[in-house]
């Protein structure tokens, strides 16, 4: 007897599918070293919407946002998600609505979220725009351009991105899309990687 499938799985995946092709194309699929396979990301969409407080609804939508989030292991998108809930002071609701501003906020490590505030999050949030196309740009590079400009809690990471990026445009010369060669070996700030982590990098 199959797996009882969790309704807006398909979508999830369809998603995830659209925005990285490349990595789906892979017989093995794996995103920076996370395995991601059809069955571990409708596993990992199922555990999300299980989180106490996010549900099945919220799960898609906040997966709509960023597909990303499904090629984060669920042990590390749980812990996450409750080291924002403790953010909010245990108001799950509240951490719901941040998390569904900027779903990016749940890629970063749990560890990351010690000391920050609410406040800080909304910032970034609202902030989010100002970078909008820097990330559009990192995000047709590949894995390693999205895993550079993710994160919500990386505005500092942010800054130091587009300051790089834009010193690389000013010294080629070019207007168009910057390329990012040597992606995280070449210094630009992460969080984590897959391995160590097990969580996409941010």
């Amino acid at each position: 007897m199959g797996v009882l499938q969790v309704p807006g799985t398909d979508e999830a995946v369809a998603a995830f599918r659209a925005k990285f092709p490349k990595v789906m194309e892979k017989p093995r699929p794996d995103y920076l070293g996370t395995s991601c396979t059809e069955p571990e990301l409708r596993a990992r969409f199922q555990a999300l919407g299980a989180l106490d407080g996010v549900g099945r609804d919220s799960a898609l939508g906040l997966v709509l946002q960023e597909p990303l989030l499904l090629a984060m292991e669920a042990e590390s998108l749980g812990a996450t998600w409750e080291a924002l809930v403790r953010v909010a002071e245990g108001d799950r609701l509240e951490a719901l609505r941040v998390a569904r501003r900027r779903p990016q906020c749940l890629l970063s490590s749990a560890a990351g979220f010690e000391g920050k505030t609410l406040r800080e999050f909304d910032a970034v949030a609202d902030a989010a725009d100002q970078f909008k196309p820097v990330t559009d740009t990192l995000q047709s590079i590949g894995p390693e351009g999205v895993a550079m400009g993710a994160a919500a809690l990386g505005v500092a990471a942010l800054g130091a991105l587009v300051g790089k990026l834009g010193g690389r445009k000013a010294q080629r010369g070019a207007p168009d899309a910057p390329s990012v060669e040597g992606g995280a070996e070449e210094g630009l700030p992460l969080q984590g990687r897959p391995r160590e982590a097990r969580r996409p990098p941010a």
